[in-house]
């Protein structure tokens, strides 16, 4: 396990498994000021769309600094070839269903979802709920894409999402090696 550390907070953090610095991430997703969109809110569950969507839940809406806590933590990065964005999923944050489906032309929910999904996740990001079926069928049929690892020979790393090279080797570095496997120290 690669271990490095932030040049913007100084946290640890562990750029094999995630690529990112998950205090700043965090930070940078709280500070979104449309986390939470029209389409997503809760609040406006009586708003008729014409498609299925998904509304995070009350708790969740309520609550978003400990679930996306939880979710820097634990949730996996994957590129979204349909949209050509990052999105960043977590299944059952906090052991809880963070949200649920909504049908065309309703205005009530009809079943729970399971994954917590922050979509342009490295960019503008904002949050909504998904089946976690359908998270399992992106990544079959390869909508979802996972992160690769460095491009730097003997670096295993995560890359930076938009990038081919991890916190350290990319350019100005976000990081600095702590314990790493990392050749290039």
């Amino acid at each position: 396990m690669a271990i490095v550390t932030c040049n913007t907070c100084e946290t640890d953090w562990a750029a094999s498994a995630r690529p990112c610095c998950p205090h700043c991430l965090l930070r940078a997703w709280l500070a979104s000021p449309n986390l939470i969109t029209d389409k997503h809110d809760p609040a406006k569950l009586d708003l008729v769309h014409h498609e299925y969507r998904s509304v995070v839940s009350e708790e969740v809406a309520e609550n978003l600094d400990a679930f996306l806590a939880e979710a820097v933590e634990n949730g996996t990065w994957y590129y979204n070839t349909e949209y050509e964005k990052f999105n960043h999923v977590t299944r059952l944050p906090l052991q809880r269903k963070p949200g649920a489906g909504v049908s065309s032309g309703a205005k009530q929910l009809h079943r729970s979802l399971e994954d917590l999904v922050v979509a342009d996740a490295d960019r503008d990001p904002h949050v909504f709920a998904d089946d976690s079926e359908e998270t399992r069928r992106k990544i079959a049929w390869g909508i979802y894409l996972p992160l690769n690892a460095c491009e730097r020979a003997r670096c295993d790393n995560l890359s930076q999402p938009g990038s081919r090279r991890c916190a350290i080797h990319i350019d100005p570095p976000r990081a600095t090696p702590g314990f790493s496997r990392c050749a290039d120290r």
